[in-house]
């Protein structure tokens, strides 16, 4: 007695073939989100750095015109005031 048996399923060669694949489509489209968050971060720094900008010329523009004039050093009374505000530098190495 001879029973016909019909095989269902994939191989194991199909099985690995379609994960390869697929991980292959996965990591390329994490790739351009990476892409994508890296140059929303850029535009949002660029933003704040803009926008620092932006407030230390309204402050620059609202004093007096003789508190902006330069003093004994060379420099502005108003420049010596926001580089110890923003200053990184010790006193010793501002230019």
């Amino acid at each position: 007695m001879k029973k016909s048996i019909k095989q269902r399923g994939f191989t194991l060669v199909e099985v690995m073939v379609s994960m390869t694949l697929m991980a292959g489509i996965v990591l390329g489209s994490m790739t351009f989100f990476y892409i994508g968050s890296s140059a929303q971060f850029d535009a949002r720094l660029h933003e704040y750095v803009l926008n620092l900008q932006e407030d230390m010329l309204e402050q620059r523009l609202a004093q007096p015109y003789l508190s902006q004039t330069p003093t004994r050093s060379g420099r502005s009374r108003w420049y010596d005031r926001q580089v110890n505000v923003y200053a990184v530098a010790d006193d010793s190495e501002r230019l």
